[in-house]
Parts: structure tokens; sequence; C-alpha cells
């Protein structure tokens, strides 16, 4: 008995710990023998050329330094182990931990090599979590448009968050069940720019079930090279053309935020078929292009089609207000809202407490669905001799009695204009599709069990509005920049200076800069090291979904004096 005990505790003791690693790109190289924020490896296991001693053990962390890039010589970063349910595999960063005096993302630069920079090949892998990384430059946008920046083949319990995903190509993100069953994707809280889509898929008889993509910001690809491809936004479903199984089940796609430049986008949700079970809510399907442009979002913003089945859309802004009016005929502009066509024969369609604005169709399904079609703010184009609010099978309904006539839209308020705060110029970001105080969306739509918050998380209460935003009388107000005005920097020296300002800033701005000085648009820090002298007049700006706030930053870059001549001052 004492043997075994002795034993038992030999075995606990010699049982593998997982560990956290620290890598940093300007590290000599991978061979320090533990890797720590002193002694830290230039590559992550996993990378092209990591030539480190390393032993997986599930829940090990793996840190890469703000403010470092790894160039294309060291990816991909291969996803080559798993973690388990209580020993998370982590990719992520230490806030604490930056090079160049502020914070920044680490950047993983593909140098336009067409493939991908972070990838899982078939194998299965389980358990990962892939946080606050910057990837760029899968392709240049200017000649070709293949690559993706997260590639992932069979994998599940995969979590990507907080990251920054400006690819210049097609894909931004992609998941696709291939060889095996895979389930539990969690995508959020992630900046999508210079990407035409991100894809969700199950092929080959093999599903993805259980995906949610909430809280990322989307912005339009806007005259990216595309070659053969289209902007989707998400697309989902069967990647292949006629499949004959359901592939994406379980689909959760809610507090997601689209605006730009979205020109000739097929959908900002597309479903390729055969999708079941697909929630959608307190999304705004919007675009700021203003210049009219044939076939943007056709047949709609969100779109479903080939044997999809189960679908329910809650409380979604579609705002068309910048492409309308035209003439044109069907097709210019977001041509629907939503469109359900050729779904499963009798499968339900549920729409409601949504703003559709200035679409030409509201609501477009196949007549082989059941519709349920309620508390939605209709404000339809009817320039082109369209302005369906519903439109299901051949029947058309162009006025709200006719709609409730036929069963739909029996507690919707009157048509009529949802007063957003803004609409936009036409200049990215320039829109506010939040309510004013005016609004018919307030207090207009119906009580939901589903969730219970706005796309702000604002809580929605006993009375509902229409919409992704909940009206509140104090609702956050434009950035106010609080930083000093005045920064000074010497020729030759490393130089930092973040730009602050009130309630939280999505984005950031500085124009002109001197020479040797840029500015990270996503956190606000001027970095760099100078090359000429003087003072530069430099207007900053923060902005949110409610305005922008600017002002002046007097940045001056002084000389050093030589030594010799500092010490004949001082000596004088």
């Amino acid at each position: 008995m004492k043997t075994l005990f002795l034993l038992l505790l030999l075995s606990i003791a010699s049982a593998a710990h997982s560990a956290t690693y620290y890598i940093d790109y300007t590290a000599a190289d991978d061979s320090a023998s533990r890797s720590t924020k002193s002694t830290p490896w230039k590559r992550c296991p996993g990378m092209v050329g990591f030539a480190g001693a390393y032993s997986h053990t599930a829940g090990d962390v793996f840190v890469f330094k703000g403010g470092v890039t790894w160039p294309a010589a060291a990816l991909p970063l291969t996803l080559a182990y798993s973690g388990t349910a209580a020993n998370v595999d982590t990719y992520t960063v230490d806030a604490t931990w930056y090079s160049n005096g502020a914070w920044s993302y680490p950047i993983f630069d593909g140098g336009k090599n067409g493939s991908h920079i972070i990838f899982m090949d078939y194998g299965g892998q389980s358990y990962i979590k892939i946080n606050s990384l910057q990837l760029l430059n899968v392709n240049d946008g200017v000649s070709n448009a293949s690559g993706t920046a997260i590639d992932l083949y069979d994998g599940s319990n995969i979590e990507i968050s907080y990251c920054w995903l400006q690819p210049s190509s097609v894909e931004a993100f992609s998941i696709e069940a291939y060889r095996v069953n895979c389930s539990n994707i969690n995508f959020h809280h992630n900046y999508i720019r210079q990407a035409l889509r991100c894809t969700c898929y199950g092929a080959g008889g093999y599903v993805l079930n259980n995906v949610q993509f909430h809280d990322n910001d989307w912005q339009g690809p806007g005259t990216m090279y595309m070659g053969t491809y289209h902007a989707d936004g998400l697309m989902i479903g069967n990647p292949f053309a006629g499949g004959s199984s359901v592939a994406v089940t379980n689909l959760q796609f809610y507090n997601n935020r689209f605006y730009g430049n979205w020109q000739t986008a097929t959908a900002l949700l597309y479903s390729n078929g055969w999708t079941s079970g697909t929630l959608v809510y307190n999304n705004v399907f919007s675009f700021e292009n203003t210049t009219p442009v044939q076939n943007i979002f056709s047949p709609g913003f969100v779109d479903f089609g080939n044997n999809d089945a189960s679908i329910q859309v809650y409380n979604n802004t579609f705002a068309n207000n910048n492409m309308h009016g035209f003439g044109g005929g069907y097709g210019l502009g977001a041509a629907s809202a939503i469109a359900v066509l050729s779904p499963v024969s009798g499968t339900t369609v549920v729409i409601k407490n949504n703003i559709f604005s200035l679409t030409q169709i509201d609501i477009n399904v196949d007549a082989h669905a059941t519709l349920t079609a309620d508390y939605n703010l209709h404000y339809p184009d009817t320039s082109a001799s369209y302005g369906e609010l519903v439109y299901f099978g051949s029947n058309q309904y162009k006025t709200l009695a006719a709609a409730q006539a036929a069963g739909y839209e029996t507690h919707s308020p009157a048509v009529g204009d949802p007063r957003f705060i803004n609409v936009g110029n036409g200049t990215t970001g320039s829109a506010n599709w939040q309510l004013q105080a005016s609004s018919r969306a307030i207090g207009a739509a119906g009580q939901l069990t589903l969730f219970t918050a706005d796309l702000f998380g604002t809580t929605r209460g006993a009375a509902w509005d229409i919409g992704a935003y909940q009206y509140t009388v104090s609702l956050p107000g434009a950035p106010v920049i609080t930083s000093a005005l005045t920064a000074p920097g010497t020729i030759g020296s490393s130089f930092s200076f973040a730009i602050t300002a009130t309630n939280s800033p999505t984005s950031f701005s500085a124009s002109p800069l001197p020479a040797g000085l840029s500015v990270n648009t996503s956190t606000g820090v001027i970095s760099g090291t100078p090359t000429v002298t003087g003072t530069t007049s430099v207007a900053i700006g923060a902005t949110n979904a409610n305005g922008a706030g600017a002002a002046t930053l007097a940045l001056t870059v002084s000389v050093i004096p030589p030594s010799s001549a500092r010490t004949a001052i001082t000596t004088q």
C-alpha cells in the first residue's frame, strides 16, 4: 500500500502543467530554455522557422509583444495543438508588454502571400482562443484578392475576439466543417476592414453547429479589387452549389454593425443554402456610399435561399437611405431588406420589430415558407415602381392596410420615416442610425424573451423600440478630445503620443504628421521616429457612432544639440 501511495504521488508530481510563453520577433531566436518577457522566443510554436524546444500542454498561453510585427517569413501560424474545456490554448497579448512607448496591436503581416496568416489544416483541433491580434496584407487589394486572414478547417470550440482583421483579400475569417462535424464557434468584438467577407460552412455532409457572430464592426471594402469574388459580409451554409444536406445549424448573428462602402455586394448576411435554426437580431445593416451603383445587395441586405429552414429576424435596422430614389429599377441600392427564396417547404420565417428604411422590397419571402411578420416599421422606396412592404410568393402588399388584410403587420406603426439621428453624407462613419425622440419606432415593438438589451447593451425594459437601438434620453455623445494639445519630440528619437477622448471612441485620426510619424487609427497612438524639425499643426480626431470630436495638436520636433555644444552652453 505504501508503495502504491508513493507511485501516486510521483505520478501527480510529474504531471505536465500549462505554461505562458512570450513571443517577440525582435528577439534573436527561439533558443531560450524558458520563454519569458526578458528572454522571449522570436517565433511561436507553429510559425514557420520556429526552432525552439517546446512540448505542448493543454492550456498553454502564447503572448505576443504589442507593437511588434511578424513578417511573412514567419507565417502562417499553424494551429497544430488542442486545449481542453478546462484548459484552453490561448494566443493573446499582455497590455503591460509592448514596444515603442505605448501598447498597440501585435501585427502579423502576410506580405501579400495570397494564402493565409493563421491556419488550421483539417486536424480537428479544439479549445483554442485567439485574442487581440492584428492581421494584415494577405493580398494587395489592387490586382489580386485571393487569401484568408484566419483560415480554419475542422475546428471546434474556437473563439476569435478583439482582433483587427484587414487582409486586403476575399476573406477575413473562414471556418469550415470539411472532414468531421464541428461545433461551438464564437467570433466576437472584431474589426473587419478591407475584406469581402467572412465564411461559415459545412461541406460534404458534415455539419457546423452552434455558431455565434456578435458585436463585430464590419466596414465595407469600398473600391478594393475583387477579381471574380463579391462581397457578402458573412456567407453561411454549404460552400458548393447544389448541396444536398444541412450544413450549418443554430447560428446566432447579433449586435453587429455594417457601414461604409459596400458597392457590388450580394448581401451582408448571405446564405449559400442548407442552414437551419438561424437567429438574427440587433444588427445594423447599412451602407454609406451615395453614388448610384447597380446591384448593391441583390437580392437583399439579408438573403436566405436554397433549402434554408427555421429563420428568425428581430430588432434589426435596415438602412438604404444613401442609395434610393434614383429610379433605375430593381437592384439599384438594396433590392430587398430580407429575401427568403426557395427555403424548405413549410419552414417558419418570423420577422418582427425591424426598421426597413428606403429599401425597394422590405420582406420578400417565397410562398413555400410559413411567414409571420409583425411590429415592423416600414418606410419603402417607391421610386422604381416597387415599394412592397411584404412580397409573399406572387402576392404584393404595398400598403399597411393591404398587408394587414392578408394577416401581416397587425401591430405595426404607420408607414413613415423612422427619423434617424443622422443618415450620413457619403463618408464612411458619418451616419448614426439611432432614433430621434420623435421617432415612431419608440415603444412600438413587441416584447421578446430571446434577448433583453439592444446593440449597445441598453436594457429594453417594458416598452421595446423597433430596430437595433433602444432610444434613451441621454445617448452617449460624440467624443471630446481630452489629451494635451502640445507635444514635444526630438529628431532621430522615438516618439509616442496618445490621443484620448471621452465617450469611447472607435477610431482616431491625425493629419498631417511630420515625416517619420504615423497614427494607429484604432488606438489613437501617434508614434515613430521624426526625421524633420519644426512645429506642425496636426488635426486630431476621435469618432464613435454618434459623431466626431476634433482638436489641433501643436507637435514640435527639435534638434538635440551635440554633446560638445551642450557642454559649452552649460559652462558659460
